[in-house]
């Protein structure tokens, strides 16, 4: 069956997108033709359709995210009982941003509380007094913090792979580094030495480049491991970077030798 509402044939499958597209044409229609079913009076609300913050014409939003309601008639300055989720959920007063007007709600999506991991398409309704417009918009549970990820580890200058010597720089690339580099914890751990110790280098030890492209960079100096001051040779080390927040972190395995 064609996506949008269409003709259903002998055979084909109700979904529930399709079901949930009626029910949202519905509420639309109903804002639309007014209580005396005239079409809208001029004390209606419309609900037009969702935003980004950006301006973004959107279908879902996590909790926590910025959702904008986009129409006409909404009440200004908005309550914190303007607009509800679901059944009875009140989007607090201090959850608005001050770029709301009468036509554009924008505000921070509230806990929701127990949302399935796919999302659930709940009643967005505004209200103004006795007024109330609907229409159906699909919430996802809060999204956390981005895993951090190291994409490259080498010296100044080197490519990737090449060994570094402990009391020199370290370059590491990759993303989803805490913006304050005193919010990064690294660990470094001799590999292939039975008993070797782990090494954690403070927040303050470290440099940080976040740009608006390409990949965030973290420079800090190789510390003396004792187990490596007497290997004549190359011994990796398992990196691990951790931002906060984060259970998981970002692993490497740059090799090390002694100055």
């Amino acid at each position: 069956m064609p996506n949008g509402i269409d003709h259903v044939r002998p055979g084909d499958v109700i979904s529930s997108d399709l079901f949930n597209q009626i029910l949202d044409r519905l509420a639309v229609l109903e804002a639309a033709m007014g209580p005396g079913g005239g079409g809208p009076s001029p004390g209606a609300i419309v609900i037009d359709h969702f935003e980004s913050a950006a301006g973004v014409t959107i279908s879902q939003v996590a909790v926590g995210g910025v959702l904008a309601i986009v129409g006409s008639g909404f009440p200004f300055p908005p309550t914190g009982q303007s607009v509800s989720i679901g059944n009875s959920q009140f989007v607090p007063l201090n959850a608005f941003r001050p770029t709301s007007t009468s036509g554009r709600l924008e505000f921070e999506v509230p806990d929701l509380g127990g949302l399935p991991e796919g999302g659930s398409n709940l009643f967005v309704r505004v209200h103004r007094g006795t007024v109330v417009a609907q229409r159906l918009f699909r919430f996802l549970p809060a999204q956390g913090p981005p895993l951090p990820e190291i994409t490259s580890v080498h010296p100044p200058g080197q490519p990737a792979g090449t060994p570094v010597a402990m009391g020199t720089t370290l370059v590491v690339e990759g993303s989803n580094f805490a913006g304050d580099p005193t919010d990064n914890e690294i660990q470094l751990t001799p590999l292939g030495i039975p008993g070797a110790e782990t090494y954690p280098l403070p927040g303050d030890q470290l440099e940080l480049d976040i740009g608006a492209s390409g990949p965030n960079v973290l420079r800090f100096i190789v510390p003396d491991m004792q187990e490596i001051t007497t290997i004549a040779g190359v011994v990796p080390v398992r990196l691990r970077v951790f931002a906060p927040g984060v259970a998981d972190p970002a692993v490497a395995e740059p090799r090390v030798f002694r100055s």
